[in-house]
């Protein structure tokens, strides 16, 4: 993401535009708030990173009358730009297998975000699957590596 950010800005810069960035830190429940921020600023367009795309997202989507690009998550309500999470999961499962790693633990975040909960996590287990890895236990974490870490020192005590 910081690397998308940064590319972002710096074609922006390219074309005379300035960049305004509101973080939320990964609190879903803000980002309406926040785009109605931006629409009173009456900014020229809203570029949104989000891991979950809720009914007050798609309230404030529809009402704004700007145009917003949502990266990472899919609607129908504005243009998107999606990863292909499945195969990227699926990859990454092939390759942990194909270096003989048979006792694999899936660690990942919530279904409430789609592309990476339920999509790429998917695509890993398929992957991990088709290598012969069967059985994955599958772990939830958030987005911050804090958390990630205590998930995995306390699977490891296991």
């Amino acid at each position: 993401t910081s690397k998308l950010l940064m590319t972002m800005d710096e074609e922006l810069k390219n074309h005379n535009i300035t960049t305004m960035i509101m973080s939320t830190n990964q609190h879903a429940e803000r980002e309406p708030e926040s785009m109605l921020k931006f629409a009173r600023q009456k900014v020229d367009a809203i570029v949104l990173i989000t891991k979950d795309i809720t009914k007050e997202h798609e309230e404030v989507i529809q009402s704004i009358h700007i145009p917003i690009l949502v990266i990472g998550q899919e609607t129908s309500l504005c243009k998107c730009i999606v990863y292909d999470d499945y195969n990227a999961g699926n990859t990454i499962g092939r390759y942990v297998a194909s270096n003989g790693h048979r006792e694999v633990v899936y660690l990942g975040v919530e279904e409430e975000d789609i592309a990476v909960g339920i999509i790429r996590k998917k695509g890993v287990l398929d992957g991990l699957a088709a290598a012969g890895v069967q059985g994955t236990p599958v772990y939830h974490t958030t987005f911050t590596f804090d958390d990630a870490m205590a998930k995995t020192e306390k699977i490891l005590e296991k």
